[in-house]
């Protein structure tokens, strides 16, 4: 999402429509609010120089990741019950549990149809090998 916000036709926009940029220079919790104040407020920013479906690939990656910290927060409740009611979680247990939540999010990432489009776009520049 980072570099599909930072360039148009492949070119490097100017700082001054460099949104994101100024996240990488604060500290870690300014970089969160903002991220949490862009994507509250995603619907509302206008692209309208963004090719569609690179923009419709972006609303559909920030739909996954939204869904994702929807189900993070839903484990934590969970586990919180777990441990008022003295049910111990191995940490085996929650290593895998969280590697398999990653693979959740790379799959439901890649899984859309727009991101099937979009690799297949990109892989027509790619050179025959």
């Amino acid at each position: 999402m980072w570099v599909c916000l930072r360039y148009k036709n492949g070119v490097l926009l100017g700082m001054s429509s460099q949104l994101l940029d100024e996240w990488a220079t604060v500290d870690p919790v300014t970089c969160g609010k903002k991220k949490r104040i862009f994507l509250d407020r995603f619907v509302h920013f206008e692209w309208d120089w963004m090719d569609p479906q690179i923009w419709k690939l972006v609303e559909d990656s920030l739909e996954v990741l939204e869904d994702n910290k929807h189900r993070q927060v839903k484990n934590k409740i969970a586990q919180a019950h777990k441990a008022r009611k003295g049910i111990c979680i191995d940490a085996k247990e929650e290593k895998e549990e969280k590697k398999a939540g990653e693979n959740d999010l790379f799959h439901a990432l890649t899984a859309t149809e727009t991101w099937k489009r979009t690799l297949k776009m990109l892989c027509a520049y790619l050179p025959e090998s």
